[in-house]
């Protein structure tokens, strides 16, 4: 979120490879978590504290290639962004702490894996922020979804994001006419 309220937030979608919707992996992470935190950067004039990083789409077997490649490109561009050679270096500078946590679709309510975390521990630490935290924070965020009276199932950011997606994929297949290739995006 841009502000302290969680209500004003931008995205940024890139078009994934052709046939790269099997994985799901963010093939531009890096660029695109750059982009967002410059942004936030020049209305703030600092770099964001915290940044929790909800991933939607993430299949069990997902989760270790999600962990290597994802959560590694945006802890790339936190560390080239503050100046810092490695997570330790950006730390002990008081650099934005990180939060990466998959949405898993249940019957009626989300739950949530954590798979990195820097914010409720000390340490960078796989498996880490205590879940009651994350699912109290993401409840309250399906309260902020602004376009209908009742809360949705998932947090606000990640319903923003799949309408970034849709938008895209729409936008390319209009200028294209057809439907090649898959939207990610992130929000």
């Amino acid at each position: 979120s841009m502000d302290q309220y969680f209500t004003q937030y931008i995205g940024r979608f890139t078009r994934q490879p052709h046939g790269s919707n099997q994985t799901e992996i963010l093939t531009n992470l890096k660029g695109m978590a750059m982009e967002i935190l410059k942004e936030f950067q020049q209305a703030h004039g600092r770099l964001p504290k915290f940044i929790v990083f909800l991933r939607d789409g993430v299949t069990e077997g997902q989760m270790l290639e999600v962990l290597q490649k994802e959560v590694q490109a945006l802890i790339d561009a936190l560390c080239e962004l503050t100046g810092a050679r490695s997570v330790k270096d950006r730390l002990r500078s008081n650099g934005p702490r990180i939060c990466f946590a998959v949405i898993r679709k249940g019957h009626k309510v989300p739950s949530y894996v954590v798979l990195y975390d820097e914010i409720w521990h000390d340490r960078p630490d796989p498996i880490a922020m205590p879940l009651e935290q994350i699912q109290k924070m993401c409840f309250a965020l399906c309260h902020l979804y602004g376009y209908c009276q009742m809360a949705p199932s998932l947090p606000a950011p990640v319903v923003y994001a799949h309408k970034i997606a849709e938008r895209a994929r729409l936008y390319y297949q209009h200028l294209e006419g057809s439907d090649s290739g898959s939207m990610l995006s992130t929000g």
